[in-house]
């Protein structure tokens, strides 16, 4: 689809990314002159179910806005494809990064924070997200943001509880486990896990689940088998939050409104030494 534009305002430009069914291309607007991503998904892909998903993503993410979450500026039909229309992150995703580059303490914090702070907000809207992983961080200038909502979820207020088993594997929290085999249902806090796996990758440049694990059954004895301050590095500045996110027990599990305020003060704590 190069060079073609669409809509008579967005010129497709280079792709950026492929999903199975999806495609993610930079796009320009020609009316605003400005730089965005595509994202084109076949219509004759979808069933019915998945398509009416797809628009309750969108839905879902398009009036939320925060500085840390990618923009859904709007969505459309083109041709054969649904088309939704997101801001473009110029330095791709957070995985990527990381596979480049090891953080200095200061950034660590301060994306941490950024993080922390979107996370809050979208609980505060009874929304989970379901599928916090480095390659759904993306990074633009010195801000990170929060992408790629197709398998969040909008919570009941009354119930504020979820049973349907998705997510990554390797950051999946021990109740998405329990809740696949014995469907109890699970709330925001595996957003929490996830997040904090997704802290420690940051901090330790590595992954804390699913080394040395030849199948599923193995990456998931070893998440139920717990976490403890032996897996984290002596001089880890985020020990002690680490801790309180990667909880076994959700109860115990600290939440997105607690987090911001530590990550917060351990920001400042950091600059003023």
């Amino acid at each position: 689809m190069n060079s073609i534009i669409i809509e008579d305002r967005y010129q497709i430009g280079e792709s950026i990314g492929n999903g199975a069914f999806s495609s993610l291309n930079k796009v320009i607007d020609l009316e605003e002159n400005s730089i965005k991503a595509l994202k084109q998904i076949a219509r004759n892909n979808l069933s019915n179910e998945e398509y009416e998903n797809l628009r309750k993503e969108y839905a879902i993410i398009h009036e939320r806005k925060h500085p840390n979450i990618v923009i859904y500026h709007c969505e459309f039909r083109f041709k054969d494809f649904y088309c939704i229309l997101m801001e473009y992150c110029s330095e791709g995703n957070l995985k990527n990064y990381l596979s480049k580059y090891r953080l200095l303490d200061n950034e660590l914090i301060e994306w941490c924070r950024q993080l922390s702070s979107a996370l809050a907000y979208l609980h505060s809207q009874n929304i989970i997200h379901r599928d916090i992983k480095p390659e759904n961080i993306l990074i633009q200038g010195k801000s990170v943001k929060i992408a790629d909502f197709g398998l969040s979820k909008e919570l009941d207020h009354s119930t504020a509880v979820a049973k349907t088993l998705c997510g990554t594997c390797l950051y999946i929290a021990p109740e998405l486990i329990f809740s696949g085999i014995y469907k109890t249902g699970y709330s925001c806090k595996i957003d929490i896990w996830s997040m904090g796996c997704v802290y420690y990758e940051m901090s330790e440049s590595k992954l804390l689940f699913g080394n040395n694990c030849k199948n599923k059954d193995e990456l998931f004895r070893q998440i139920l088998s717990g976490f403890s301050i032996n897996d984290i590095s002596e001089n880890n500045i985020l020990s002690e939050i680490l801790l309180k996110m990667l909880v076994k027990d959700p109860k115990d599990r600290i939440s997105a409104k607690e987090l911001y305020p530590s990550i917060k003060s351990l920001k400042e704590e950091n600059f003023r030494n």
